[in-house]
């Protein structure tokens, strides 16, 4: 489920599966109030963790087959990100950089707040 990492906040995120078998995402606010989500084109959404500031980093299927790597900003928007196949984002920190592995690939990246990715 959720990764506990806004202690002061509170704030979780997660995933759930729909009656007709669909990831999503959500995050739970301080104040108890539960946001579903996922980002433009996906069929199915994995949050990994959430920071202080209440960014979310993650993956999601997209319908070609791929897993692109999002970021939602406190506010709900999404940023993708896709530097090579299968991304999978393992952190953010609360600056909002992204760590991330590759499946199949021995390599990872980090994806800077601006979007650089190395």
């Amino acid at each position: 489920m959720g990764i506990l990492s806004n202690a002061e906040l509170l704030e979780v995120s997660g995933s759930y599966q729909d009656a007709n078998n669909r990831t999503h995402g959500f995050v739970r606010r301080a104040d108890g109030t539960i946001v579903s989500f996922d980002p433009p084109g996906s069929l199915g959404t994995t949050p990994r963790i959430i920071n202080d500031a209440g960014a979310i980093t993650g993956k999601y299927l997209a319908d070609n087959g791929r897993l692109f790597g999002f970021v939602r900003d406190p506010h709900g928007s999404f940023t993708s990100f896709d530097p090579g196949l299968n991304t999978s984002p393992t952190s953010i920190n609360d600056e909002g950089a992204i760590t991330s592995i590759r499946s199949g690939a021995p390599s990872g990246f980090v994806r800077s707040p601006e979007g650089t990715i190395t």
